[in-house]
Order: C-alpha cells, then sequence, then structure tokens
C-alpha cells in the first residue's frame, strides 16, 4: 500500500514537472516571437523615423570609427582619449560598422537588436513576478510600446544598458536555494556588462545582495552573494584597470566627476557657454566640453560637502521630474500607466517567493533613484531603466483588471461564462489600446500633444539642417579636415575633426580661431543666446581677413547657418 502511494506521488511529480517545462517551452516560443516582431518593428523604425544622429550619439559613433582606424579610444574632439563614456556601446557599434561600413546606422542597428533582446528578459521578469499570462502582457508592451521603438533607434547608450540591466534582475529574481549557483554568476556578469554601458548599474550589486541575505539560509548567503560580486568584479575588472592607468590613480568610472564640474557652474549660475566652452585669456581651454577628459579628471578636486550639497539639490529637482514624467507625461501612458501599476501593487497573490521578487522590482525602482542624484538636467530617456521594474506591475495590473472583471461578471451579474470571458476581455483590451495610443498619439503629435519639455526628447527626429551643413563642407573634399562649431554633429557629417567655438568675447575668439587654425568655421543662429559674439559675426561676418564665408543656408524654421572657409 505504501509502495503504491509512492509510486502514484513519483508519478504525480513526473506529470507535474513534464508540464511545467511544456508551459515554460510554450512561453520561451512566444518570447522569441515577440523578439522577431519587436527586432522587424525596430529596424522599420529606424529607416523611417531618424532624420540624424543623436548630439551623444556622436560621441560613441566616432569613437567607434577612431577604434576601427586604429587610432584608439578617442571621440569626436580627439583631444585625448575619451574616458567619459563606458566602452561596452562603442565597441558595440565598432563591430556592427565592421559590417555595415557607417557608424550611425550600426548605432541604430545595436540599439535595435538590444531594444528588441531587451523584451525576452522583460517578460521573464514579469512571469516570475506575476505570471505567464502577465508575461504575455509584457511581451505585448515590449513589442509596440511607441516610446521603447523610438529609444531602440537612437545612437543612445540607453538599449546595450537596459538588455543587461534587465537580464540581470532576472537572474537575480532566480537566485534561491533551491535553484542552481549559476543564477549568482549570471547576474553579477550581467550585471557588470550593463555597468560597461552606465555605472549606474553597481546599484543592483548591492540590492541584490541585500535580497540573498533577507530570502535565503546563512551559509547558502554567503555563497551567492560571493558568487555575485565575484562575477561582477571580473566583469568590470578589465575596464576598471584600464581606466585607473589612463588617470593615473584608482577609479571606478569618470562620468561623476563631470557631472560634478556641470553641476558647480549651474549652482553657480554661469551660463551654459561658460560652463562647456569657456576659453581664458591665454587661450588656454577651460570648459567642460573644450578640454580632455583627462585635465578635466585630474584638476578637479571633490569637495566631499559640495558633493553632498549637489546631491541634495539634484535629487530634490531630478526625483520631482522623474515622478512628473511618469505621471503626467503622455508619451509614458500619463493616468493609464498610473492606474495600470496600482493594480499590479495591489494585485493579490498568497506565494512567498512572488511577492518577495515583487518587493525587489519595487525596491529596485526606488534605488535607481539615487543615480539621478549626480545630474543636473534631467531628459526622458532616464525614464527607460525604471521600466524594465514598473512595467511588469503595469502588465500584472492588466491582468488582474481582466479577472476581477471576470469574477464580477461571472459572480455578480451571472453572466454566461462565454459571456463574461468576452465583456472581460474586451474591457481590458480597450485599456491596453489606450495606454498604448495614447504614448503613440503623443508620439506622433509633440507640437500639441506635450505636456513637459523633458518628455520628448527620445523621440525627436533629429536636425535635418545640421546634416545638410555637414555633408555640405564634405563636399568640398579637404583632406582631414578640422572643423569649428557649436554642435559635433556638423563635424560628424563632415567626417572631420571637431572642436567647439570659444566661450569669450570677439577678440579673443579670433586669436583662438587662429590659435587652432580650424579649415572650417560653422555659425549657427540657434547657438547666439551659447556664445557671445555670434549674432554680430553671422549679421557682419567673421572680423578676420583670412576666414571667408562660402556658404550660407536658412532652415524652415528660420535658423541660418553659415560656413567659412579658413585660408
Amino acid at each position: 500500500m505504501n509502495t503504491q502511494l509512492a509510486d502514484n506521488l513519483i508519478a504525480g511529480d513526473r506529470l507535474r514537472t513534464v508540464d511545467s517545462n511544456r508551459i515554460l517551452f510554450r512561453f520561451t516560443a512566444w518570447t522569441l516571437f515577440a523578439f522577431a516582431a519587436a527586432l522587424v518593428l525596430r529596424l522599420v523604425w529606424i529607416f523611417h523615423w531618424p532624420l540624424s544622429i543623436e548630439s551623444e550619439g556622436v560621441y560613441y559613433a566616432r569613437i567607434a570609427e577612431n577604434l576601427l582606424a586604429g587610432r584608439g579610444y578617442v571621440g569626436a574632439r580627439e583631444a585625448g582619449k575619451q574616458l567619459l563614456y563606458p566602452p561596452l556601446f562603442p565597441w558595440l557599434i565598432a563591430g556592427a560598422s565592421a559590417i555595415v561600413g557607417n557608424s550611425e546606422l550600426a548605432g541604430r542597428i545595436v540599439s535595435a537588436v538590444c531594444g528588441s533582446l531587451w523584451v525576452i528578459p522583460l517578460m521573464f521578469i514579469t512571469r516570475s513576478a506575476f505570471d505567464e499570462a502577465a508575461g504575455l502582457i509584457a511581451g505585448i508592451i515590449g513589442v509596440v510600446g511607441p516610446p521603447l521603438i523610438a529609444i531602440s533607434g537612437t545612437v543612445q547608450s540607453e538599449p546595450a544598458y537596459l538588455i543587461f540591466q534587465a537580464a540581470g534582475v532576472y537572474f537575480a529574481l532566480q537566485i534561491s536555494p533551491t535553484l542552481p549557483k549559476r543564477a549568482s554568476y549570471l547576474a553579477g556578469i550581467c550585471f557588470g556588462i550593463a555597468y560597461l554601458a552606465r555605472p549606474e548599474a553597481s546599484i543592483y550589486i548591492a540590492l541584490t545582495a541585500l535580497f540573498i541575505f533577507l530570502t535565503g539560509r546563512t551559509v547558502l548567503q554567503l555563497k551567492s552573494a560571493a558568487r555575485l560580486i565575484l562575477a561582477f568584479v571580473l566583469t568590470i575588472l578589465p575596464y576598471v584597470v584600464w581606466l585607473s592607468i589612463q588617470t593615473g590613480s584608482p577609479r571606478l568610472e569618470a562620468k561623476s566627476v563631470s557631472n560634478y564640474v556641470e553641476a558647480t557652474g549651474w549652482a553657480a549660475h554661469q551660463p551654459p557657454g561658460k560652463i562647456f566652452f569657456a576659453v581664458d585669456d591665454q587661450l588656454n581651454d577651460v570648459g567642460l566640453s573644450n578640454q580632455s577628459d583627462l585635465a578635466m579628471i585630474q584638476k578637479t578636486k571633490l569637495s566631499m560637502a559640495k558633493v553632498f550639497w549637489l546631491a541634495m539639490h539634484g535629487a530634490g529637482v531630478n526625483v520631482m521630474r522623474l515622478l512628473s514624467t511618469i505621471m503626467e507625461s503622455r508619451l509614458f501612458g500619463g493616468s493609464i500607466f498610473l492606474l495600470l501599476l496600482g493594480l499590479g501593487f495591489v494585485s493579490p497573490t498568497s506565494d512567498t517567493n512572488t511577492l518577495a521578487r515583487r518587493g525587489f522590482l519595487f525596491t529596485a525602482a526606488i534605488a535607481s533613484i539615487v543615480p539621478l542624484f549626480s545630474l543636473h538636467a534631467f531628459h526622458d530617456r532616464f525614464v527607460f531603466p525604471f521600466l524594465t521594474l514598473l512595467l511588469p506591475f503595469a502588465a500584472g495590473g492588466l491582468v488582474f483588471l481582466y479577472r476581477s472583471l471576470l469574477s464580477t461578471l461571472a459572480s455578480g451579474a451571472r453572466l454566461p461564462a462565454l459571456l463574461s470571458n468576452a465583456l472581460a476581455g474586451t474591457v481590458t483590451a480597450l485599456v491596453l489600446i489606450g495606454y498604448l495610443g495614447t504614448q503613440a498619439h503623443t508620439m506622433l503629435h509633440l507640437e500639441t500633444d506635450a505636456r513637459l519639455p523633458e518628455q520628448d526628447i527620445t523621440v525627436q527626429r533629429g536636425d535635418v539642417f545640421v546634416k545638410s551643413l555637414g555633408k555640405t563642407i564634405q563636399n568640398y573634399g579637404v583632406k582631414n579636415p578640422l572643423v569649428m562649431d557649436g554642435t559635433p554633429a556638423i563635424g560628424y557629417y563632415a567626417g572631420a575633426a571637431d572642436w567647439p567655438l570659444p566661450y569669450c568675447d570677439s577678440e579673443t575668439a579670433i586669436r583662438y580661431i587662429e590659435k587652432k587654425a580650424p579649415d572650417f568655421v560653422v555659425l549657427q543662429s540657434s547657438k547666439e543666446d551659447v556664445f557671445p559674439y555670434l549674432k554680430e559675426w553671422i549679421e557682419k561676418g567673421i572680423p578676420d581677413q583670412r576666414i571667408e564665408l562660402i556658404y550660407q543656408a536658412t532652415a524652415p524654421n528660420g535658423e541660418v547657418g553659415q560656413i567659412y572657409r579658413r585660408r
């Protein structure tokens, strides 16, 4: 009798295992289908929507070009090594550029592939914190969500970061005494690779270690945490060693120094031109964008008191901007997104592991605010890392809405099961369509539908006028030209080394141009508020007989662009 009972239990366990494997296989197939659909949409997008490269994308693309050309890790300005930008995205662009032959297109393809791959861990995260149905809904949102498509078409580091951030979060959720130890290693490796795109990924290592200690047994806790940290450290170690050698002192990253200098300038109410492009009377470069990264890092002495003050100021400003963007921005769904998040937060579960995973996602979203403390300016692309952690709740909220409606209709209204399912499904589908439709309408009607100045940066199509100025210079056929301008994309499209105009008076600017000896100088009326002499120069010409106006054009919005040739 006991033997038969044992055999029945074993047989039941096997059946459950087979069913579980079948469900997992089916779900995995859906994630692969979602990836393929996402990739198609994103490839169509990059060949239809963007008109010119993003300003930060110029640096990533030019680093990739210089890597392929054997010039080293050098950016658009070619003022020494580009130490502020971590290596993952430029190296990915370099690899793709070796195939397609164009760094801008390569950058967009890398982002499209990474943005499509991101859907896979997003679905698995949602499945872990909710269920298969919520995972499929997350997949739908991830595939067709307009801002998610838009960010995946940019030459920005976010998509390359998001795929490894999301993969790391998924593996972190799988760390458990009953699961294989490789989850700890994989989480550490993924967070380490994400760090090589954006160093704020280190926050998730501390959070995951805390998660391990709160959910495991003592001995297993120590082992899992040790595996996680070891994998992370070994992944980032080559970059940290290289950066420390380049700067001459131990350094985990370099961007924070730049953020500190910029925030100090804004706190002192300096004009943006002075912060980024200042030149002193001896023609020394003292702005953030016209001195080498190494010089800026070595001469900047951090004041801990000022760091704390700037962090508190950044926290007060950027946290409010983040919250207002998530809560009010129609580009991210506005009030419908908030409704779905709320439903997801209150969605019931009796499983303690599921509850712990939801707690991890929520805590990770809160912890992700910390990097914003060091920033002065807020952009909508800073919202996307939060979507990895919040969209599972939105998807879970939709499923909870459907099940609540179904239960109410079936028990309260006592409708037939088929009709109840149809009505509940229709309402849920309309909410999802409303959510995605709000995003799409805003993205396609930015001039009339955008509420917040920070919400439309990602989906801007780019500046064709700037691109045309660069291409005009390229047509002159000057070998290895140097272009001086106020927009680095001009030099990029000219195929030239690029250098910024100086922030100073007109006389000093003439001496500075003579010192730098550019082949071309480009003036844009849109930059008149950045450079004090620019308006006068555009109206009267550059006061130097060796510098001749060779081209002038006016954009449809009235912006004037002038190209000067220095003989």
